[in-house]
């Protein structure tokens, strides 16, 4: 009876992993020889994920807790499920937050298995003609059956003692069976092995391809950052260079000595060198200049000096502002000539720094450009003794003219019932009501700005401009502005 006990291990494990694609086979002329033990196997193979029967309390309970907490069939065997708990419970597994199970123990015919394409089992993504567990042939089913090492082992088992008489007999149809499926078995072996060794040269190849073009990739970039530094480094030098020619020229320049005439005009030392004569040219500029005519202190002044004559100091804003409402004042008062010319005072003392923030930028830093400049803006004013308020408007933007003409103006107009300071913060009180700030603009739009003013800057020349661009763009790419 043991080609019968064969067959039937084999029609179990047809129904097992291959169902459908044998029947119970009726065998005409039974052969009938004793077997040993040795060759005895039990009826059916045990499950994989099999829980010890010491272990299958703890898994009942960790099963029904589990089943409280999501609301699953408490029965951990229905067929329903499509899900191995038993290997989950062997595993350590647990559901997450969401209720979702690990995706590794559903069964091969779960609904959810393939999901995007993707074998949620396994992780790896199928190919378009992988068909779904719905409708699989027998063919599919029996060729996943023979891609899993247990299946294979116990198929062949089965094979070889259907293949594997214990004693010498004629063939039978079963033995020849038996044989013909171990030479299957063994070639399919060999023919997946081939395919795994190819797709494994063509992973490590596509690998190798991959590896390469990254070092490549990275040669490209470093080459590319290095000519970037050669070439800012060419840059700098030639700048340098640039700036040393420039400097020793002006040096070569002014350290030759004067013109005897102008030395003789002057009186200096013929060998007086031009560096030294122009470093004595405001002395001499302020030397040659007439004396600044003095003129008659008006009532205004002559109100303020009686003040501190009766009371030890100033009048206070508050006394000047009285001052310049009563009678007394007549037609001399803050309004007028004294009161003009501390108007003016106050416009060149709040303006001046914008003067100087404008020459900055229409002239390089310690240029003689530059430094005739700031010499002209110190220059005195005859009427208030300080700064030169034709000098300071002079050097304003053309905005900022406009803007110190409206507040000189009005300022003048209220230095009749205000003192200059006041008159002249309201008056500028006035313009920022009427021209607000515009608003902010952003870096991109700034430095567009920046850009065009380089560009069409007339004292710089063409060499000049295209370095300071250069040098402005490697900082906008920098930041992301540009690209």
């Amino acid at each position: 009876m043991a080609e019968t006990q064969a067959s039937s291990i084999f029609q179990e494990w047809a129904k097992r992993y291959a169902p459908g694609l044998y029947k119970a086979p009726v065998i005409e002329t039974p052969t009938t020889f004793p077997i040993g033990p040795s060759l005895s196997m039990p009826a059916s193979a045990t499950p994989a994920s099999q829980v010890p029967s010491s272990n299958e309390d703890g898994f009942q309970n960790w099963y029904k807790e589990q089943a409280a907490k999501t609301g699953i069939n408490p029965n951990p065997d229905n067929p329903e499920h499509r899900y191995d708990y038993r290997a989950a419970y062997a595993a350590g597994a647990a559901p997450n937050a969401e209720g979702h199970w690990p995706s590794q123990f559903k069964a091969p015919d779960h609904p959810n298995r393939f999901v995007n394409g993707i074998d949620t089992i396994t992780g790896q993504p199928t190919s378009p003609e992988t068909p779904t567990p719905e409708g699989t042939s027998w063919s599919d089913k029996l060729t996943k059956g023979l891609q899993d090492p247990a299946k294979m082992g116990l198929l062949t088992a089965g094979l070889s003692m259907m293949a594997t008489p214990p004693r010498r007999v004629p063939y039978s149809n079963t033995e020849i069976l038996g044989q013909a499926g171990l030479a299957g078995v063994g070639a399919y072996e060999k023919a997946l092995e081939a395919k795994r060794k190819d797709e494994l040269m063509k992973q490590t190849a596509e690998e190798h391809t991959l590896a390469r073009e990254d070092r490549r990739t990275s040669a490209e970039e470093r080459a590319s950052y290095y000519r970037d530094r050669a070439t800012t480094a060419k840059m700098e030098a030639e700048s340098r260079n640039e700036a040393r020619k420039a400097t020793a020229k002006e040096n070569a320049a002014l350290d030759v000595p004067i013109d005897p005439a102008v030395a003789a005009h002057y009186g200096v030392d013929p060998k007086m060198t031009v560096r030294t004569f122009n470093k004595m040219q405001a002395g001499l500029t302020a030397m040659a200049k007439p004396e600044k005519e003095t003129k008659p202190p008006d009532r205004y002044q002559n109100w303020r000096e009686t003040f501190k004559a009766e009371k030890g100091r100033y009048p206070n804003a508050q006394e000047e502002e009285r001052f310049g409402k009563t009678d007394t004042a007549g037609s001399e008062g803050p309004g007028k000539t004294a009161a003009i010319a501390l108007i003016n005072k106050e416009l060149v003392s709040q303006y001046l720094s914008a003067a100087r923030d404008e020459i900055s930028k229409k002239a390089p830093p310690g240029s003689e450009r530059m430094r005739q400049m700031v010499e002209s803006l110190n220059t005195q004013d005859p009427t208030t003794g300080g700064p030169n308020e034709a000098k300071v408007r002079e050097h304003l933007s053309p905005k900022q003219r406009e803007e110190f003409d409206f507040v000189k103006r009005k300022a003048q107009g209220y230095s009749r019932t205000m003192v200059p300071a006041v008159a002249v913060q309201k008056a500028r009180d006035d313009w920022n009501a009427k021209h607000p700030a515009p608003k902010a603009e952003t870096k991109y739009e700034e430095y567009r700005r920046v850009y065009e003013e380089i560009r069409n800057y007339p004292e710089w020349s063409n060499a000049e401009k295209n370095a300071k661009i250069k040098e402005m763009n490697d900082k906008a790419r920098k930041m992301g502005l540009i690209k």
